[in-house]
């Protein structure tokens, strides 16, 4: 049998270690310069970030935001190629000077020439162009956010229904117009 302590002990062990191998390629690319060998090449890569507020027992305040990253090539069929995750508890800096570090062990920095990037607008979340530099950085909020942005242009949500249509139909023009 395997207690709950046991396990516990061996998940933080774990989550330290993936920190120090983080905080080892952050500094390699940051404070050294060096590039780690990446196993894929790719012109454009999307990147969507994100960050969700997690309570812990006995915190004072809202407790912690696990910042996260989700890179990838492009979807085929609705499913994403060539996926690389990166997450932590900590400021914007570190998360996306670990995570452009972890996404140099995947893809080749210089090969990139463009980087679109989805988040639902706060501020760290657009803070990629700070730590990857090279590559053209596109932002867009997400699919999610901008629906509730246009719902919120109008007194009754469903006068907002047109501009759904306008917007799924891809008539942005139209769409800006109306708005």
């Amino acid at each position: 049998d395997v207690s709950g302590m046991t396990t516990l002990a061996v998940l933080r062990e774990t989550g330290d270690l993936l920190e120090a191998q983080a905080e080892v390629r952050r500094r390699d690319l940051f404070d050294h310069g060096v590039l780690p060998a990446a196993s894929r090449q790719s012109e454009e890569l999307r990147i969507e970030a994100d960050g969700i507020w997690v309570a812990l027992q006995r915190a004072k305040g809202r407790g912690v935001e696990v910042k996260a990253l989700c890179a990838y090539e492009d979807k085929r069929a609705g499913r994403r190629a060539g996926v690389v995750h990166h997450a932590l508890v900590g400021g914007p800096k570190r998360f996306w000077e670990e995570g452009v570090a972890h996404l140099a062990g995947h893809y080749s920095l210089p090969s990139l020439k463009r980087c679109y990037t989805g988040s639902d607008g706060a501020k760290w979340c657009g803070a990629l162009a700070d730590h990857l530099h090279g590559p053209k950085i596109v932002h867009k909020l997400d699919p999610w956010h901008v629906n509730r942005a246009i719902k919120t242009a109008f007194p009754e949500p469903g006068d907002a229904a047109p501009l759904f249509e306008l917007l799924s139909a891809g008539m942005l023009d139209e769409l800006l117009e109306v708005l």
